[in-house]
């Protein structure tokens, strides 16, 4: 799974999920066939999750232990107080609550065992409010610090 980090983004691409899910899907889900894009392959696989598809919810959990274990590392590296995941898992009109609390639970639980002591009580990971546009407003204001240099 390729993992982006530029300037404390942290992505997990889309096509890396779909990518993924085609190494452990077995031949005969209702996925394995389908010849949607890549982007609706993934949308559809998050709708799979939040209806409980065990291999679905098996592939989130792994993102969202691989997510914590980056998040750890960069908390080492940079002691933030706050981390914000963004993106369309954390968008409300798209995610149930449920989808959303498991996530950022398994988030939480991975990173903070790497963490240190202090760390762990002062470290808050949050879901963004911005939704499916917080890459986007991300993307802009890195745009709008670098050319303020």
């Amino acid at each position: 799974m390729r993992l982006e980090c530029d300037r404390g983004f942290l992505e997990i691409s889309r096509s890396e999920v779909v990518r993924l899910w085609r190494l452990i899907a077995p031949p005969d889900h209702p996925l394995a066939a389908s010849t949607q894009s890549p982007k609706e392959k993934a949308l559809a696989l998050r709708g799979l999750a939040q209806k409980g598809d065990p291999l679905a919810v098996e592939l989130f959990d792994f993102q969202a232990r691989a997510m914590g274990l980056h998040i750890a590392n960069l908390v080492l590296a940079l002691d933030p107080e706050f981390v914000v995941i963004g993106g369309g898992l954390m968008d409300p009109e798209s995610t149930t609550d449920a989808f959303r609390a498991r996530y950022l639970d398994l988030v939480r639980e991975t990173a903070k065992p790497h963490l240190w002591p202090v760390q762990r009580e002062r470290l808050t990971i949050v879901p963004s409010t911005l939704g499916e546009l917080s890459q986007a407003i991300g993307a802009a204001l890195v745009a709008l610090y670098r050319s303020r240099r």
